[in-house]
């Protein structure tokens, strides 16, 4: 029986040690603060913004923080970081891969409420949605148990929105320079000419009285072409009608050329044949001629013969 009484007084003497720790522990432990980050809300990429991380702490008092936050470094870039009420910090925050880190405490002070953690800059980077998050192992410490930490270990976060900017329209062939709208012109097309001719030029007035009547005299008469630069001509057609004969007489040419080429060659084939079957048969005809030339008998008439006079 020896040994189970020594067991059992193992057993009450850690749950009376269990008991004492219990009682020693003061009721103002209870892990009730928190943080907060702000700034949510919609950017546009390039937009450069604050967001503040915060703790609250209610009514227990608190001397030192440690936030650990975490955020997209593919979207945005820490631009600037800076402490809030907590300004004793051993090592100034730092933003390294994606971790923000706050490390400072309230030397000779103690907090209660909602008190500045610190401030951080960012800049958009990209298009898309992000969130901002406290990670674990961040602490907010108690003032009278500088080993307790009073967080919540709530995991608070902000997300945010990062919109593409509008699209600019391209820069005017004038170098950007602004001027002011050429005066309007009456134009006339000449059938005949195959050009644009200018009648005349009026200054208009800046009214809107004078805008709809100069759209209703458009409208009415079709030889008006409406308010158009003095340089308005039909070259672009004329040029362009140049470019189409040049491609047409060019893709003609790529039709004609190997035609024109195959026909020479073919020529210039026959040719050689003909020229060899002429040097081929020149000499069998030469032969024969000869071979005719020596079997015909020569007649020849005596020198000395006289012919008989006629009568």
């Amino acid at each position: 029986m020896r040994p189970y009484i020594k067991l059992n007084q193992i057993i009450v003497t850690v749950l009376s040690l269990a008991g004492l720790l219990l009682v020693a522990t003061p009721a103002s432990a209870a892990t009730t603060a928190s943080f907060s980050i702000s700034g949510a809300g919609n950017y546009t990429v390039g937009d450069t913004f604050s967001v503040t991380i915060s703790e609250n702490s209610s009514t227990q008092e608190v001397n030192a923080i440690e936030a650990d936050m975490h955020y997209d470094a593919s979207k945005l870039q820490v631009t600037g970081l800076s402490v809030g009420s907590f300004t004793a910090c051993p090592t100034a925050p730092s933003a390294s891969a994606g971790t923000i880190k706050f490390s400072c405490a309230a030397l000779g002070d103690k907090f209660t409420g909602s008190h500045t953690v610190g401030t951080i800059g960012f800049k958009a980077l990209t298009a898309g949605s992000t969130t901002v998050y406290i990670m674990f192992g961040s602490a907010i410490v108690d003032a009278n148990i500088a080993s307790q930490n009073d967080w919540n270990q709530v995991l608070s976060n902000a997300s945010y929105n990062f919109i593409a900017p509008a699209s600019t329209p391209p820069p005017s062939s004038d170098g950007g320079n602004t001027t002011a709208p050429p005066p309007a012109t009456t134009t006339f097309t000449n059938s005949q000419a195959g050009s644009t001719q200018t009648a005349g030029t009026t200054s208009i007035p800046q009214t809107t009285n004078s805008t709809a009547q100069s759209s209703d005299t458009t409208a009415d008469n079709p030889l008006i072409l409406g308010s158009t630069d003095t340089n308005t001509s039909v070259e672009p057609e004329a040029e362009n009608q140049t470019t189409n004969g040049n491609t047409n007489g060019m893709q003609l040419l790529d039709v004609l050329l190997p035609l024109i080429i195959a026909t020479l060659v073919a020529v210039g084939l026959i040719g050689g044949l003909l020229y060899t079957k002429r040097e081929q048969t020149e000499p069998v005809q030469r032969g024969k001629k000869k071979a005719s030339e020596k079997s015909e008998p020569t007649h020849k008439e005596p020198a000395n013969k006289k012919r008989k006079p006629r009568k």
